[in-house]
């Protein structure tokens, strides 16, 4: 399930691969060559993808999606891949949002606020807050392990320790949570200060004379970098996505001026 704005929406892959067969190992991964089952049509309808896709204010927007769980529920036990029931979750997310009740195998769903996937907290403001939170209370932790194991903290050794233990939980999966608020920012931002103050040997005054000495970033100037080389890597064709997706590219014969400090 993903969400959308106002409401519950419901996100369905459109093929999967077959279970294996009785003389196939389980662990064995398929190959590409296999042939791949489609999801039920039912489930596929365009009217079922406009509904889970918009805003949700009648009910029978709800009856849509409930008959799309019911669906995938039967095509599940059909393949033998049950869903864990207890671990299926509804975020609602609107301020109109009508909170309606959806139901598998007749157990009702529980609806939360907030709700961890692969690492990632989302919660029904779709605000990065409590992940930049939780990213920056793991990193200080172990920033702080650190700190009272290594007495002598130069910049070679104590800096290779900083970026392979500490600064990987600042920009896990960052990407699907980058901040946009000055709050946020801040507080990734302060793990970062107050490790480059523990180091020692160090000329400059400020932290950004720090940084240029270590030759490091800012985390927002490395996140603005991760963007420019994906958006590079999907223009150039590098990546498998549909670059008129997601820019509009302007001709080669427009003209471009280039502005002051740039």
């Amino acid at each position: 399930m993903c969400i959308s704005e106002g409401g519950m929406a419901l996100s369905t892959p459109t093929t999967i691969i077959p279970p294996p067969t009785p003389t196939t190992p389980s662990f064995m991964i398929p190959s590409g060559e296999e042939e791949e089952e489609e999801l039920p049509e039912e489930i596929l309808q365009p009217q079922a993808v406009q509904a889970a896709m918009s805003v949700e204010d009648l009910p029978s927007d709800r009856k849509v999606l409930q008959d799309c769980l019911d669906k995938l529920f039967e095509w599940s036990v059909e393949w033998c891949m049950d869903f864990n029931i207890q671990k299926c979750k509804v975020l609602h997310v609107g301020r109109a949002n009508k909170n309606f009740e959806y139901t598998m195998n007749g157990v009702r769903l529980e609806s939360v606020d907030k709700e961890r996937d692969i690492g990632v907290i989302t919660d029904k403001s779709l605000k990065p807050s409590l992940q930049c939170s939780e990213a920056a209370r793991r990193a200080t932790g172990v920033l702080t392990q650190i700190s009272k194991a290594f007495l002598y903290r130069d910049r070679v050794t104590f800096l290779k320790l900083y970026t392979q233990f500490v600064r990987c939980h600042l920009e896990f999966s960052v990407t699907a949570w980058s901040p946009w608020t000055v709050s946020d920012k801040e507080v990734l931002e302060k793990v970062q200060i107050k490790a480059v103050n523990l180091i020692t040997g160090l000329k400059g005054k400020t932290y950004l004379e720090k940084l240029n000495e270590l030759g490091l970033l800012t985390l927002d100037q490395k996140r603005k970098r991760f963007d420019l080389i994906q958006t590079f890597k999907i223009i150039r064709g590098y990546d498998k996505v549909e670059a008129d997706t997601w820019y509009n590219l302007v001709a080669r014969s427009c003209k471009t001026y280039q502005t002051d400090g740039v």
